[in-house]
């Protein structure tokens, strides 16, 4: 991989110092023990995460998008003001929908709708959603009803897993962490599953837009 600058022997201290010693040293094992060499390693493992982008944005607004259809389609519009919805929620996610209904409400008054909403919760809120609590008051129709290509032999705590694997991943990845060995071809294919459950057509153009495995070539050689 080449640097798009090469920093002198200066700039390259202060590089590792401004990064942490520490976590550079993360990356020297698989840089034949050069520092130098793990910085280029650190800088394709941001290139690498940065390839991540595109696939994880479709797996998030796919699974969130489809459970907010779903949701709709179950309880109404107004399905963040259904009691017996809110009172099964987590105490967290039950303050934070309560704490963003309220800013959105001060924000658009009587304008508010739940489409205000879907953006701003968190992934997390969307996964919870998926859990055994609300078998009856969401799924009771099937988890089909919103993720119509999950093969038969896959139930609801199934798409739960899979979104944990994702979930997990991007907070990896926002964290700035190494993924360069964590599997990251292993990891597309699963965000890719994830985006097939919903839409074959989605993620089969997630697929062919997808930079992962051209980042993946991209690994530079150590010197040593």
């Amino acid at each position: 991989m080449q640097l798009p600058i090469e920093p002198t022997q200066a700039q390259l201290a202060a590089l590792i110092s401004a990064i942490d010693v520490d976590r550079i040293d993360r990356f020297v094992p698989a840089a034949s023990g050069s520092r130098e060499d793990a910085f280029k390693l650190y800088l394709w493992n941001c290139t690498l995460c940065e390839s991540f982008y595109l696939p994880m944005h479709f797996a998030e607004i796919c699974v969130r998008n489809a459970i907010h259809t779903h949701l709709v389609n179950r309880l109404g519009e107004n399905w963040f003001e259904n009691l017996a919805l809110v009172n099964t929620l987590d105490f967290r996610r039950r303050d934070d929908l309560t704490k963003l209904v309220e800013a959105e409400r001060s924000r658009h008054g009587e304008n508010l709708t739940c489409h205000h909403l879907v953006a701003e919760l968190s992934f997390g809120f969307w996964q919870h959603l998926l859990t055994n609590r609300f078998r009856r008051i969401i799924w009771g129709s099937g988890i089909k009803a919103a993720f119509p290509n999950l093969p038969n032999a896959k139930e609801r705590q199934d798409v739960y897993e899979l979104v944990e694997v994702v979930r997990k991943w991007r907070n990896r990845i926002a964290h700035h962490k190494p993924i360069f060995d964590r599997g990251p071809s292993a990891k597309l294919h699963e965000t890719l599953q994830l985006i097939h459950w919903v839409c074959h057509d989605v993620a089969n153009w997630t697929a062919a837009a997808s930079t992962v495995s051209a980042a993946l070539a991209l690994r530079p050689v150590p010197k040593g």
